[in-house]
């Protein structure tokens, strides 16, 4: 049931946690965003170790750590050839420090993926706004990134600007052409994908419905817009000792062969206890009347792309699940 996943982008989902180590001038600033107006000499950590941030990620559970190689302030943690507003104005290791070199090796060492942060937008840059000028300058450093460091299974192309920003129009099919040229196994991150899309919003939960998919001709996120078929199909399990006890219903579609439930509905002994929409990866159900028991578990798959493709259900007891009174 076509659009299928991609190896890399299955191998995205089956990570399910990754962490992003958003580190440059703003640390040193207490910024979110930088200005682009710092000093290079106030980016001068102490004791950087970046095998240690590594160690904190394997004891976790992560396969794939993406570092902030530029934000939108525009310094560069590694020495880029294109501007010295980088690690090359720091005191750090006398201007010839390379962090994004010292994350990448600390990562390959301990057998975890990498991915990097490059900011479209510019705040440092005088050619940001100039599209011919900007857009080559942007993709010599992502040539930079992806021809000095190894393997890199994720890039970001972070879509935010500032409202007073100057006008610019990012070359993105010559960016995708390049990434996939010089890494092509990489995930590429953006807006509107190709590889691994924004979900939405800033607070980190997708919506209620959630395509994988998209629509190219009327973008529109998490929302594919390939419903079809209404037949009824369903799952249950039951057993003959004790009562199952859990606050939390866990299904996953086979999603390598496509994303395909739109609709389904949980029923404990009878009683319908969750509704939801779309499934894909895994979906979760903390369950609105808290702790339920009962022996019979069925899963009601009302609206599918096909017949629906269920492969693991969990039923789980989350002791901080606290539903709202209603």
């Amino acid at each position: 049931m076509s659009p299928l996943p991609s190896y890399s982008q299955l191998k995205w989902q089956q990570r399910e946690i990754i962490f992003f180590h958003h580190f440059g001038v703003n640390t040193f600033t207490d910024s979110e965003w930088g200005t682009g107006k710092e000093n290079p000499k106030i980016f001068n950590p102490k004791g950087l170790n970046t095998a240690q941030w590594i160690d904190v990620a394997i004891q976790t559970g992560v396969s794939l750590s993406i570092l902030t190689a530029k934000h939108h302030d525009g310094f560069c943690l590694w020495p880029s050839k294109y501007t010295d507003h980088s690690v090359i104005g720091s005191p750090l290791q006398n201007g010839h420090a390379d962090v994004v070199k010292e994350f990448t090796d600390s990562a390959k060492d301990r057998g975890v993926d990498v991915g990097l942060y490059l900011s479209p937008w510019d705040r440092h840059d005088r050619r940001y706004g100039n599209e011919i000028a900007y857009n080559e300058y942007y993709m010599g450093q992502l040539q930079e990134l992806l021809n000095k460091y190894g393997n890199v299974h994720e890039i970001w192309f972070d879509g935010a600007k500032g409202t007073n920003a100057p006008n610019m129009s990012y070359l993105f099919n010559d960016w995708f052409q390049m990434v996939e040229e010089l890494q092509s196994s990489i995930n590429i991150f953006s807006d509107a994908g190709p590889g691994v899309r924004w979900i939405g919003n800033e607070k980190g939960f997708a919506g209620t419905t959630c395509w994988s998919t998209i629509n190219q001709t009327a973008l529109s996120i998490g929302n594919g817009s390939i419903v079809d078929g209404n037949k009824d199909h369903w799952i249950e399990f039951t057993t003959t000792n004790e009562e199952l006890k859990f606050n939390v219903v866990r299904i996953q579609e086979a999603i390598g062969l496509g994303q395909r439930i739109w609709k389904h509905e949980i029923y404990v002994d009878g009683k319908r206890v969750a509704t939801g929409t779309t499934v894909g990866y895994k979906k979760l159900h903390r369950l609105e009347d808290g702790v339920v028991t009962g022996r019979s578990v069925r899963i009601r798959v009302i609206g599918s792309r096909g017949i629906p493709l269920i492969s693991s259900v969990g039923l789980h007891y989350d002791p901080f699940w606290r539903p709202m009174a209603r």
